[in-house]
């Protein structure tokens, strides 16, 4: 069977499938309470972009973010991306946190946390990159350039 170049609307698309890529996220909201399957939790809502995907760059919208770890990391950048929408007024972009996904050490009895590790010079660089081409890209994608 051959491999679709899409995800299916049907697919859950779970940060934690990213392991060990490098990720630019940009936390929407913080929702205090949800219904899961699990349980009451407390997720961040948010857009990453995979920036070293086999395919080139993935972005991923409206993601629903539940590792604590990564929740703790985003939480105040979602609450101030809340109350800016239009960006941060000094350079106009959300606030976003770039890094690699990973897993910290585990505490006894518990599991090893997802985090963010951070990024290298070279991974830097790949983000400053994506964000250029992004802020060129034309509002119309069918306006004449």
């Amino acid at each position: 069977m051959p491999q679709d170049p899409f995800k299916s609307a049907s697919e859950n698309v779970g940060i934690t499938q990213y392991e060990g890529n490098l990720l630019l996220v940009t936390p929407l909201e913080k929702i205090e309470e949800m219904a899961t399957s699990f349980g009451e939790a407390s997720p961040v809502k948010a857009d990453f972009v995979v920036l070293d995907g086999d395919d080139g760059f993935e972005e991923v919208s409206d993601a629903l973010i539940f590792p604590r770890a990564l929740i703790a990391k985003l939480e105040s950048q979602a609450k101030y991306n809340e109350a800016n929408p239009d960006g941060d007024p000094k350079t106009g972009h959300p606030r976003m946190t770039l890094g690699r996904l990973g897993k910290g050490e585990a505490k006894k009895g518990q599991s090893a946390p997802w985090i963010l590790l951070p990024p290298s010079d070279e991974d830097a660089q790949l983000a400053r990159d994506y964000l250029a081409g992004k802020a060129a890209e034309p509002e119309n994608p069918f306006e004449k350039v």
